[in-house]
């Protein structure tokens, strides 16, 4: 019979280590920076969700696709700040998953 109490106490070199934990940083650097991206286009379509209600709201008349938007005075918006609207297009992007996937793993960042 073999004897593997030998390689009971093998464990990875500092080297090994600190590669994988830069590995690791650079791969969240690459995911904070697609994630940010994909805010500044989500901000960009708020703000244009944000002028459509607007214009909607001077000109009630206007037919909207949106079937929300056709009554401005029924359903008053409050108009988002740049920090509330950042916020909020990250929060869409973080929690937007495509079908099949899930996003349980950006649960803290959710938070």
């Amino acid at each position: 019979m073999a004897n593997y109490k030998k390689w009971e106490n093998i464990e990875d070199s500092e080297e090994e280590e600190e590669d994988r934990r830069r590995k690791l940083a650079s791969l969240h650097r690459e995911e904070q920076e697609e994630l940010r991206q994909e805010q500044e286009d989500v901000d960009k379509w708020l703000r244009r969700q944000e002028a459509a209600i607007r214009r909607a709201a001077d000109e009630p008349q206007k037919r909207l696709p949106v079937p929300e938007m056709r009554a401005p005075k029924e359903n008053p918006y409050r108009k988002l700040t740049k920090d509330e609207r950042k916020v909020l297009s990250m929060l869409i992007v973080v929690s937007h998953f495509e079908e099949g996937e899930t996003n349980l793993d950006r649960h803290p960042q959710m938070l």
